[in-house]
């Protein structure tokens, strides 16, 4: 990790204040690792990106399963070990396959059962691809999401490619206990 690991004896008042407030949200006392060490190097703009994260999380209209689609894709997309190893679980738990989530990982195109997970897979890696989505690829995920769903859904992709690349910059190592989900893109790993 790049930025110093901030303890409870190291904390400054708005640091505490941020930490307590994170842990008093949805994610629970155990948030405290990945982006919420790194939040706390800048409370005020943590404050602000925790409460955005904690609505992408558990506030919009999208099942979990869709969410944690998008959360698996903008992961491999970026190759983040933090954000990887902390969702994959999830997503099981939400009733993504692994099968799915394992060819996500491998960045290939999974065989879907679920015709909703088939549209936000297209949607999202043509958006990472292209920087834009075709008339085609919109109208599929908009059958499934409608105008908020689909608005929900960038919300989500924008905040965790953010995620993503604050784990990759300040390199922010997997979720506790697990080795690395992407061997190659760990520090040091650059040729």
């Amino acid at each position: 990790m790049r930025l110093t690991v901030l303890t409870d004896g190291n904390l400054t008042p708005a640091q505490a204040e941020l930490r307590r407030r994170i842990q008093a949200g949805p994610r629970g006392v155990g948030a405290t690792r990945g982006p919420f060490e790194i939040f706390l190097h800048a409370p005020a703009f943590g404050d602000i990106a925790q409460q955005l994260g904690a609505h992408c999380r558990f506030g919009t209209s999208l099942p979990a399963r869709l969410s944690e689609l998008v959360i698996l894709i903008t992961a491999a997309h970026w190759r983040c070990q933090y954000e990887w190893s902390a969702h994959r679980p999830i997503a099981e738990r939400a009733g993504l396959s692994p099968a799915v989530i394992d060819v996500v990982h491998a960045c290939g195109t999974p065989d879907f059962a679920e015709a909703d997970e088939r549209a936000v897979y297209a949607f999202v890696t043509e958006l990472h691809t292209t920087l834009r989505v075709s008339n085609t690829t919109y109208q599929d995920l908009h059958a499934f999401l409608g105008d908020a769903g689909t608005v929900e859904l960038l919300g989500i992709l924008g905040y965790y490619t953010m995620i993503a690349t604050m784990l990759n910059v300040f390199e922010s190592p997997p979720a506790a206990g697990q080795a690395p989900p992407f061997p190659d893109a760990s520090p040091g790993a650059e040729g």
